[in-house]
């Protein structure tokens, strides 16, 4: 593991995106890879925060505190990536959907706009499901 976590501070964004990829699939196992993870969600390439945010979701309950954080963050695009992962990990995350929501409003980006539908819609069908319960 020490060195995909290596890979994510590589100078070429595809070995950062592809570490980030493989941490991911690693799930919680790659628990100790979040504080560098969170690091990549404020990378310049697109391609990179939205592999370490899908890395993140994987990771699972041990990234959710590092993401709340995220939240807070100055970066609309942090904010974004990290909204999404917490919502598609945990879809009772209903603080985090206002920015899922202000990213679909306020982008031109199809990546943002398709994650932005996937977490409002998995948001919506957990509080669907819970009112059938």
């Amino acid at each position: 593991m020490p060195a995909l976590v290596e890979g994510l501070r590589d100078s070429d964004h595809n070995v950062r995106s592809i570490s980030a990829v493989v941490l991911g699939e690693l799930g919680p196992v790659a628990s100790q890879a979040v504080p560098e993870l969170i690091q990549l969600l404020k990378d310049g390439n697109q391609e990179a925060r939205m592999s370490a945010a899908l890395s993140l979701m994987r990771i699972g309950p041990a990234a959710e505190e590092a993401l709340e954080q995220c939240l807070k963050n100055e970066d609309k695009e942090v904010q974004f990536w990290a909204a999404w992962a917490l919502v598609m990990n945990n879809p009772t995350k209903l603080h985090a959907l206002p920015i899922l929501q202000e990213g679909w409003n306020n982008s031109n980006d199809k990546y943002k706009h398709l994650a932005a539908a996937e977490g409002l819609f998995k948001a919506m069908n957990r509080k669907i499901d819970e009112r059938k319960e």
